[in-house]
């Protein structure tokens, strides 16, 4: 099957918000639009026991590291028809970072039309995964790295008992006018209730905040400084060792990123964290309302074991409008 060229940042940030061009939005329109009628017929005639599931072109490693889950646990559920995910630009450091994920990858010049398939996201961590299906994945696909575990052994000198690691994002989620309406929250407001909150059961011995911005963050959450010292240093290691700063850390403050939620569940499958994260993941300014699990008020990739951090005047962190 041959693969279709890799997109830029730029159009894959267009492709998500609409801002490609014309000819472009009315292929997406239609396809969207016939993709169940197709996808029923060729049920008909893609009968092989692998099924491949596909990533959406906004997809980055946090959503990844979610569809891998999901074919980690389907081959548990049923070994006789393997699941993986279908190679996509940018995977290539995820897998070199954590090996054992390229035995869930499916090469894209080995999948095709045959194949079945699926799409979506599953992260709706507390009913698209059984109890412990996310550790089982986290500690045999993940913990189980000697590249991750060096940068574990690498941070843990700054990561101490009572340190808070901080994830802060940034980038699109504020750069982009489409992307900020969804999902960028008021990050120092809620900075500084989440700190106010945690403060209520340890006394920071430090603070080390990892981000796609630091100096947004040396700027803005300087006050940080006022409780404990602060770090705003980006680690050799790049995003990997933020990782493990993270998954290091019993205490921590995110944001709506689901890279940051990764944190938060690899540091709960090695030891007691705690995390903090805003009451909101995303919100949708058509419907006017929050994102949220099926009959809950829980973000879907919120696990239940994360602490919600609520506005103090019960204001929507979005949108900031009073809820």
């Amino acid at each position: 099957m041959k693969a279709s060229l890799p997109l830029s940042e730029q159009q894959r940030i267009a492709q998500f918000v609409g801002s490609d061009p014309l000819p472009c939005r009315l292929k997406t329109r239609f396809i969207k639009t016939l993709r169940p009628l197709m996808g029923h017929t060729f049920s008909l005639v893609r009968r092989t026991p692998e099924l491949v599931y596909i990533s959406d072109n906004i997809a980055r490693g946090g959503n990844w590291l979610y569809l891998w889950a999901r074919a980690y646990t389907d081959r548990a559920e049923t070994p006789s028809q393997p699941s993986y995910l279908l190679h996509a630009q940018g995977m290539q450091p995820w897998i070199e970072e954590f090996p054992a994920l390229a035995d869930l990858t499916m090469p894209t010049e080995k999948f095709s039309f045959f194949q079945r398939r699926a799409s979506g996201l599953p992260n709706d961590v507390e009913n698209h995964f059984f109890p412990g299906q996310l550790n089982a994945f986290i500690k045999d696909c993940l913990l189980s790295s000697e590249v991750f575990n060096h940068h574990l052994e690498n941070v843990r000198p700054n990561i101490m008992e009572d340190t808070v690691v901080l994830s802060i994002r940034r980038g699109d989620y504020y750069s982009v006018p489409f992307i900020n309406a969804r999902y960028g929250i008021d990050t120092v407001g809620y900075v500084r209730q989440a700190v106010h909150l945690l403060q209520q059961e340890v006394t920071p011995s430090n603070f080390v905040v990892v981000s796609d911005e630091p100096q947004w963050c040396a700027e803005n959450l300087a006050f940080l400084a006022d409780i404990a010292p602060v770090s705003f240093d980006k680690g050799p290691g790049g995003m990997f060792e933020d990782l493990a700063k993270m998954a290091a850390a019993r205490w921590l403050i995110l944001t709506n990123t689901t890279f940051g939620y990764w944190g938060g569940y690899i540091a709960q499958a090695r030891s007691q964290a705690q995390v903090f994260v805003p009451d909101i993941h995303e919100y949708d300014p058509v419907a006017d309302i929050s994102v949220t699990a099926l009959g809950s008020v829980r973000p879907r990739p919120h696990s239940a074991s994360f602490t919600a951090v609520h506005h103090p005047e019960r204001k929507n962190w979005i949108t900031g409008h009073t809820q």
